[in-house]
């Protein structure tokens, strides 16, 4: 079933990606005045950003691995919220160059994505929280038995395991080498910038733990 059900997807993806690409250019080549792009916004648009996907649904079709092609000076917030661990190290550096070229000076990126650090801490202190999660993945549909779990789900479901892992270190260091300054850590749903607050849909204790949510600044 799964199968099948991903063949239709890519089927799908190849009808329409043409569609979604015409549609990214064509409001860019129209867009007046500042722009927040939301990157990989799947199935929950952000109300009030250009939401952008590369799966099959999507309305505007952005490839993050090349140049946006935006409107010069346009780009003032960029979100990313579970998009980043789905590339590799190297791809995920052209990734982050992208989007610095992309952001108008003074503008800022957003990126949430699961944290291995705090994962790891959590399995090994094995407390309440573990068992809260895990009873939360379970009824989610995973096959869940064991704490370990909660580091085989998160890190290898979804197809994350394909991509690279990141810890608070990594990922500021990987920010900083794109170009980006004032890099901070968040709280899920929180900010100093009000164009960023509350935009995590992930809010439950068990997400917010592992969460890990950086901005940062291309001056």
């Amino acid at each position: 079933m799964y199968a099948a059900k991903s063949i239709a997807r890519s089927m799908l993806g190849q009808v329409r990606r043409p569609i979604a690409e015409r549609n990214f250019k064509r409001a860019m080549a129209t867009h007046q005045g500042p722009l927040r792009i939301c990157a990989g916004a799947g199935k929950q648009p952000l109300e009030g950003w250009f939401n952008t996907d590369v799966s099959w649904h999507a309305q505007n079709y952005l490839n993050l691995l090349k140049p946006w092609r935006t409107p010069p000076g346009a780009v003032t917030h960029i979100y990313m919220d579970n998009v980043i661990e789905h590339f590799t190290l190297h791809t995920a550096r052209k990734v982050l160059a992208n989007a610095y070229d992309a952001l108008a000076p003074g503008g800022a990126i957003r990126l949430a994505t699961p944290d291995v650090e705090r994962a790891a801490r959590l399995y090994l202190e094995n407390g309440d929280f573990v068992d809260q999660a895990l009873a939360r993945n379970r009824r989610a549909g995973y096959d869940v038995h064991y704490p370990v779990d909660l580091l085989r789900i998160m890190f290898a479901e979804a197809d994350h395991h394909l991509g690279f892992l990141w810890d608070e270190y990594s990922l500021s260091a990987e920010l900083v080498q794109a170009g980006f300054e004032d890099v901070q850590r968040y709280a899920a749903g929180e900010s100093d910038d009000a164009g960023f607050k509350g935009l995590e849909s992930r809010t439950g204790p068990e997400e917010v733990m592992t969460t890990l949510v950086l901005e940062a600044r291309k001056h």
